[in-house]
């Protein structure tokens, strides 16, 4: 009886250990598994908060949107009137824009007016319309575009010489191609877009 007894009590003190064993191995898990959604959660916290900062950093939407409605009417007074308006428009996209913005394959502001230049050099009746903006990143606006213009005597002298028979389209006495005067005085629709973007010197 003795025996049993001291038996019973040993295999209780085994079994004790065993379930204090396994109920620490438990503990450790719950701790190692609570580290990780800490160490998640932390990281989530701190992407959020980044993306706070660089939302607060972006310029207003609405200002935004606005200053495309204003590049788009100064566009539109400019080729009206370019030698008029020039030091107005010049004034005003060296307000906007960076020093070194990008206009195709040149930089700068003055590499922008003398797109506008072209422009209004070139054909008659240009016209400058958005048909529509969307945020197509944080940090940059897309907008639609459409461009319509007429087709001159100056935009085939200046664009498209090779219309004529003598070269300088037809300043020398010579008649314009048929396909030149087929083009003359037509209007010409061009749909496009333009990318707005900015960086994180401009504010609301």
């Amino acid at each position: 009886m003795v025996v049993d007894a001291l038996e019973r009590k040993i295999r209780h003190r085994e079994y004790s250990r065993a379930c204090q064993a396994r109920h620490r191995e438990k503990e450790k898990m719950y701790e190692a598994d609570l580290q990780g959604y800490i160490t998640k959660l932390q990281c989530e916290i701190k992407a959020l908060e980044l993306k706070v900062q660089d939302i607060s950093r972006s310029p207003n939407i609405t200002n935004i949107w606005a200053i495309a409605a204003e590049y788009a009417t100064y566009f539109n007074d400019y080729v009206s009137s370019p030698d008029t308006l020039h030091a107005t428009a010049s004034s005003f996209l060296h307000g906007i824009m960076a020093p070194d913005v990008a206009i195709g394959s040149e930089f700068g502001v003055e590499a922008q007016l003398e797109t506008w230049k072209l422009f209004a050099l070139y054909f008659a009746d240009v016209h400058l319309e958005l048909k529509g903006m969307d945020m197509s990143t944080t940090h940059t606006l897309a907008v639609r575009t459409i461009i319509s213009v007429t087709i001159t005597r100056n935009t085939l002298c200046r664009a498209f010489p090779h219309l004529s028979h003598d070269g300088p389209g037809g300043t020398k006495g010579s008649k314009w191609s048929p396909l030149a005067n087929r083009l003359l005085g037509q209007k010409l629709v061009m749909r496009g877009s333009a990318l707005f973007g900015w960086n994180n010197a401009i504010h609301p």
